[in-house]
């Protein structure tokens, strides 16, 4: 039996069809609404009716959300307009299926520990660039969610004090500096330029190094923070950067990271050192992880 994972994105929904033995059979992507909700689940219905569900199949859908801990409830999304919304529920009975609700980082987080980059992780972690900044933490295959349902959101772990306001509410979140949206202010600043798309804001700095590295240099720092920090908490032998912003940047970015992660660490009394490591499954990550997860929601 194949099952079916769609990610819900900030600019993207995005889609496959995963057969049993974990290859791609069929994807599917459309655009997001995220000032229309109504239409947004409109258009994940219609995604998952194209890749071939209907009852029996098993379907995990992966949003960019903090979500409820018995995921069910969207409880509010910074780049989404929708809160408080039982989404599994409307999916349930539009579908006529058991949906499998889950933060977009934590489904890429499993995808990657079951056929990517984390597949040797003990204690896994994972970050997510795109539109905002994800994440997740897994300890010996389980993901962990908290008390509340947040816990893994790692793109709100506060880096600038004093800094830029988040979606979310509080300030300066490595969200605010790390995301692909931050990028594209920061250059804007840099530069007085009006480019618009993550394209153009790529295109620009891998023509200009000096800019390029200036930029680079602030998410580096930014995400070695947060990496240090997140040691100091769930210890993960292996942290895995995925995401847009690691996409269009290649191996330069992840290399940044890594070496400031290293040389903070650099004669410490137990190092303890985690390895950095970027997404191997791309931006089907999180589809893949919610159809993995769906055919085994206790994780």
């Amino acid at each position: 039996m194949f099952s079916v994972g769609i990610d819900v994105g900030g600019t993207a929904i995005k889609g496959v069809r995963l057969g049993d033995d974990g290859d791609i059979l069929d994807t599917a992507e459309d655009p997001t609404t995220p000032d229309d909700p109504e239409m947004l689940v409109q258009t994940i219905v219609s995604q998952a009716r194209r890749l071939g569900v209907e009852p029996g199949v098993p379907l995990g859908v992966a949003v960019a959300a903090f979500l409820d801990p018995r995921r069910r409830v969207v409880q509010f999304s910074p780049n989404i307009s929708w809160a408080n919304r039982n989404l599994a529920q409307e999916l349930d009975d539009a579908l006529g299926v058991s949906v499998v609700l889950e933060n977009d980082a934590n489904a890429a987080c499993y995808g990657e520990y079951r056929q990517g980059a984390g597949q040797t992780a003990t204690a896994l972690a994972m970050i997510t660039l795109g539109t905002g900044v994800g994440g997740a933490v897994m300890e010996s295959g389980r993901l962990l969610v908290g008390a509340d349902g947040i816990a893994g959101e790692l793109g709100h772990i506060p880096i600038v004090p004093s800094g830029r306001i988040c979606g979310c509410g509080l300030s300066g979140c490595l969200e605010t500096v790390a995301s692909g949206t931050a990028i594209v202010t920061r250059v804007r600043e840099l530069t007085g330029s009006s480019m618009a798309t993550p394209d153009d804001v790529t295109g620009m700095l891998f023509a200009n190094g000096d800019l390029r590295d200036d930029v680079f240099a602030d998410v580096a720092d930014a995400l070695a923070q947060a990496i240090l920090t997140l040691r100091a908490i769930s210890n993960p032998d292996t942290v895995v950067i995925g995401g847009g912003v690691i996409d269009r940047s290649g191996s330069l970015l992840i290399d940044m990271i890594s070496h400031r992660v290293e040389d903070r660490l650099r004669g410490v009394s137990v190092p303890a050192t985690p390895r950095v490591l970027g997404a191997t499954l791309g931006n089907r990550a999180g589809g893949i992880g919610a159809a993995l997860l769906a055919r085994n929601p206790r994780v």
